[in-house]
């Protein structure tokens, strides 16, 4: 276990400097607080800005509807309501499907597909090559074979 060190001991302030340092406190106070005032006023202005250009967008956007309403309502006459039947969506459209166009190859050049439509290519699917397993073949004769034998070979 460390045993805790002892702190340092200062020598006590006499009045003098503790005069000093309550001035010094006060300077950093009002410093501090005017500063703090000051980054206030920012932060407002800033979300004072925001909310006016919101408001802008919003005020712009309400115009861009109320005349693309004043334009509709200006191509189409208001209808006479006689009777109150509600109102029915449209029929829907049926999708229609393309047709693909199935091009086969061919080696002729006379086809001319520039201006064809192609959605669908059907290919042929060919079979897959087999490949044979490789054996190993035997490495070829040494030629100094011979001399080996003669050298190292008869004890």
């Amino acid at each position: 276990m460390e045993e805790p060190t002892p702190q340092k001991i200062r020598k006590p302030l006499d009045e003098a400097a503790l005069a000093k340092l309550a001035l010094a406190r006060e300077k950093a106070n009002a410093k501090r607080k005017e500063l703090a005032a000051a980054r206030a006023t920012d932060r407002e202005a800033l979300v004072q800005s925001k909310l006016k250009e919101r408001h802008a967008k919003n005020d712009r956007d309400a115009e861009k509807e109320a005349q693309r309403r004043s334009v509709e309502s200006a191509e189409e006459p208001t209808p006479v309501p006689e009777e109150e039947d509600p109102p029915q969506p449209p029929p829907a459209k049926p999708k229609t499907k393309k047709q693909p166009i199935i091009i086969e190859t061919s080696d002729s050049e006379e086809d001319d597909l520039t201006n064809a439509r192609v959605y669908f290519v059907k290919r042929e699917s060919a079979p897959a090559p087999t490949i044979e397993p490789t054996r190993p073949t035997a490495p070829p004769p040494d030629p100094h074979a011979s001399l080996y034998q003669h050298m190292f070979g008869s004890m």
